[in-house]
């Protein structure tokens, strides 16, 4: 793994609290269920999920490669452990494309074939570990300082591209012609379908890049970045974002100003893909901004929680306070919320005093998340994991 460490990590650590102050999710075509990015938001971690756009027509019950790999990850995140490594969560992540393949009985066709396969890349904040992990070329923003994990191939087929749109606009074509028919896309999809052979192979050599796509990826693949022991915002994004800017209208207006002036985008902000006629955007965009919060007085005898009051929905963003790992919140609950859930004291006790839930705990623990989320206690609080 590539990793930069500020801070050293200690199982003892108390995992950081954190807040949403804005996010959003839009796809290109304005149809939501075709978008092929994912936000996830949960105590332990975010992630920002960018499926790839598909080279194929191969459709999974109708959904596209892209969209579901983002589906398939994001699920997959409610079972990564909170106190998972970078390279215990990617394989987890793995795995669960890996056995979508199994699911469809196309797991030779997948190994053979890279072009067919579901892929996705990630930008995921551990509060549990203070760290913030790559896999692709998604970006990020800590305390306003840029992180970009860009691939070295995509600047060549965007390159190739430009290249080729400019010579279509000196014989003569508009480029409301070219968004009709992007000649420059199709010159190098066939560089686009062979690049496939070079994912997760570092060794392929210089192009190769990582990728989540069912197969391992390599420790090489794996970008890990360790938060600023200052950290006090945190932007996550997909590259649906030509520049990341501290606010989400800020970003939305950089783009907005890169579709007015370039929409074809092969000279302002070159890219593999422009504005297809009938669209809104070339990409589709994820963007979530977090606040991280002053520790509680408390953290010092609990490791952190995540506490959703009676009938309130889990987006952090409308109070509900997360504090990253643990499944209950404090002893003095256990009257209250034990017999609800048939956890004995010692089970209780467990549950408060770790990093984590105990592994035999986990489906009761998701019950109890199911009943907080509907509202289904009438009084007290309820912690989540």
């Amino acid at each position: 793994m590539v990793e930069i460490n500020q801070n050293a990590f200690t199982p003892q650590s108390t995992p950081l609290h954190y807040e949403v102050e804005e996010q959003s999710l839009v796809p290109k075509t304005t149809n939501d269920e075709e978008c092929e990015d994912a936000l996830y938001i949960g105590p332990s971690f975010v992630a920002v999920i960018d499926g790839a756009t598909s080279k194929t027509e191969r459709r999974w019950d109708g959904q596209t490669g892209g969209r579901i790999a983002a589906l398939t990850l994001k699920e997959a995140f409610d079972h990564i452990p909170p106190d998972a490594t970078a390279r215990e969560a990617i394989d987890i992540l793995t795995t669960a494309i890996k056995e979508l393949y199994e699911h469809y009985q196309v797991l030779d066709i997948m190994r053979d074939d890279p072009v067919q396969r579901a892929t996705a890349c990630v930008v995921v904040v551990s509060f549990f570990r203070k760290e913030v992990w790559f896999v692709g070329d998604c970006q990020c923003l800590l305390n306003q300082k840029l992180l970009l994990n860009k691939k070295k191939i995509d600047t060549i087929t965007a390159n190739a591209r430009s290249m080729f749109l400019e010579t279509e606009i000196a014989k003569g074509k508009a480029v409301e012609e070219l968004r009709q028919n992007d000649t420059g896309r199709a010159f190098i999809l066939p560089l686009l379908e062979r690049q496939m052979l070079f994912q997760n192979n570092p060794a392929a050599g210089q192009y190769w890049f990582s990728i989540i796509d069912g197969f391992a990826v390599s420790d090489e693949g794996i970008y890990v970045q360790s938060l600023p022991t200052d950290i006090q915002t945190i932007v996550l994004a997909s590259d649906g974002y030509p520049y990341l800017k501290e606010t989400l209208e800020a970003s939305e207006a950089c783009l907005q100003e890169v579709l007015d002036d370039d929409p074809l985008l092969f000279q302002k902000h070159k890219a593999t893909k422009g504005v297809s006629k009938g669209n809104i955007s070339f990409d589709d965009r994820a963007y979530i901004k977090l606040n991280i919060l002053p520790l509680p007085a408390s953290s010092a005898s609990h490791q952190s929680t995540a506490i959703v009051e009676p009938g309130k929905s889990t987006s952090i963003s409308q109070g509900v306070e997360i504090t990253a790992s643990g499944c209950l919140s404090s002893v003095r609950d256990y009257d209250t919320m034990a017999p609800q859930l048939d956890i004995d004291e010692l089970d209780w006790h467990k549950i408060v005093t770790t990093p984590h839930v105990q592994h035999g705990l986990r489906n009761r623990a998701a019950e109890a998340r199911r009943q907080a989320i509907a509202g289904e206690f009438e009084e007290g609080g309820f912690v989540i994991e």
